[in-house]
């Protein structure tokens, strides 16, 4: 990959400033309509992304099988 682990790793102390950030972000759009359109927006592509994620074996990993079998 052309990420490192180490890097993967660093970025999870910024996850719960993120967490904070998009509330924040949004509550500042005055537009009602706008406000709820984004949210829906985000709620619904975070939904998807668990989908596609979450959905099958993780990590694709061949399960164990004897040699015998």
């Amino acid at each position: 990959t052309s990420i490192g682990d180490n890097a993967l790793r660093a970025a999870n102390y910024y996850y719960q400033f993120i967490i904070l950030l998009v509330p924040n972000a949004l509550a500042l759009i005055r537009d009602a309509t706008t406000r709820a359109l984004l949210f829906q927006g985000i709620s619904v592509t975070a939904v998807a992304l668990f989908i596609f994620t979450a959905g099958g074996q993780s990590y694709n990993i061949v399960p164990y099988a004897f040699f015998w079998k």
